[in-house]
């Protein structure tokens, strides 16, 4: 029971799901959760989170202080784990999603402001180190796993009920609830990507759906951050989404 209270409290923690942050990370996941390496055996789906433990111990290792890209190559070794079809898809979103973050950290170090770090700016559709894929095809690979969650819990094209409700035991509805960090990251990246304005409406009708199943509580916030910096986006201002949120007095939580 204490592991599996220290790994909710520990995914809770994580510093890439909370934008605008006031209070410091304890770094909980890193310190008591994570292993390295994890064996196969100690594997498991975090219940909180949905996700296996073993992609989270790359999500808790985002922010470490490297120059050599190691902090995105974790999600490019992540082996995968066993799971229903929309579980294994959201993990995949998830993958993407921490690479572009990972890839955003590196461009805009998390301790620098974005006058401070804007001498580091790159082109973002180009990859972030030699040899590695390019930023487009990442997010080609995070729509094509958004698309198929899509497709699974608002169509049922996976053979479900087609509302994520009760045709899948209430897994399609964790899956709804677990989409907002890969939609943000996707959603970012797009509106800031020339070429790729095929995919805003995309983009933009997937949030519209998880606005009507969220609801407008816990929306408000998130939709007018989000709001936010894809206008910095599309005035070309290309600084830390974290910077744009915090300037605003706010703090939105990706989970």
């Amino acid at each position: 029971m204490t592991s599996t209270i220290l790994e909710a409290l520990g995914y809770m923690d994580l510093l890439p799901f909370t934008l605008g942050r006031k209070s410091p990370c304890l770094n909980i996941w890193a310190r008591h959760c994570r292993r390295s390496p994890r064996s196969e055996e100690d594997d498991h789906v975090e219940p909180v989170s949905g996700l296996p433990c073993s992609l989270i111990d790359a999500f808790a290792g985002i922010d470490d202080d490297d120059d050599g890209g190691g902090s995105e190559q974790r999600f490019w070794d992540w082996k995968g784990y066993p799971g229903e079809p929309l579980q294994c898809q959201l993990w995949e979103a998830y993958r993407f999603a921490g690479i572009l973050d990972a890839r955003a950290r590196r461009r805009w170090p998390w301790r620098l402001s974005a006058s401070a770090s804007a001498s580091s700016t790159q082109d973002s559709t180009v990859a972030a180190e030699s040899g590695s894929a390019s930023t487009t095809l990442v997010l080609s690979r995070l729509v094509s796993a958004v698309d198929a969650l899509h497709r699974g819990i608002f169509l049922g094209s996976n053979g479900g009920s087609g509302g994520g409700d009760d045709g899948d035991g209430g897994r399609g509805l964790l899956v709804v609830n677990a989409l907002v960090y890969p939609l943000w990251h996707a959603g970012v990246e797009i509106k800031s990507v020339d070429g790729l304005r095929r995919w805003h409406g995309l983009v933009d009708g997937w949030w519209a759906l998880l606005a009507e199943r969220e609801g407008e509580g816990r929306m408000r916030d998130l939709a007018w951050a989000y709001a936010a910096c894809c206008e910095e986006r599309r005035a070309g201002r290309d600084g830390p989404v974290d910077d744009i949120v915090r300037a605003r007095g706010v703090e939105v939580a990706l989970v």
